[in-house]
């Protein structure tokens, strides 16, 4: 029997999983949201802000992994001019297949 005097919850590995997988739930359904609130069909803009906001992500963090500036990332992704970038495509499908978002999305490249 554990001693319960002592007992941190922050060092239980159960109720940490339960954490994570309620934080997960809740990043799901804000993403969710955010795309209902935009309205369907999913743009391929609407699917990278769905993809941040289940992360928790902002436009700095995925410049600093890309090592592209933020406004390089902001222009790609709100340019009318060019096509989506291929490679954020790949990203966005590979998010939603592993999270079970992708039902009934398509990959137009």
């Amino acid at each position: 029997m554990q001693n319960t005097d002592n007992f941190d919850p922050d060092a239980d590995p159960m109720i940490q999983a339960s954490r994570r997988s309620f934080q997960t739930r809740k990043r799901i359904e804000q993403a969710e949201a955010l795309v209902r609130f935009q309205g369907s069909p999913l743009t391929w803009k609407a699917r990278y802000d769905r993809m941040k906001a289940y992360y928790g992500m902002a436009d700095q963090q995925v410049a600093d992994i890309t090592g592209l500036s933020a406004g390089s990332i902001r222009t790609v992704v709100n340019s009318k001019k060019q096509d989506f970038p291929r490679w954020l495509k790949l990203v966005i499908w590979v998010f939603e297949t592993e999270t079970g978002l992708n039902q009934g999305a398509t990959v137009n490249l």
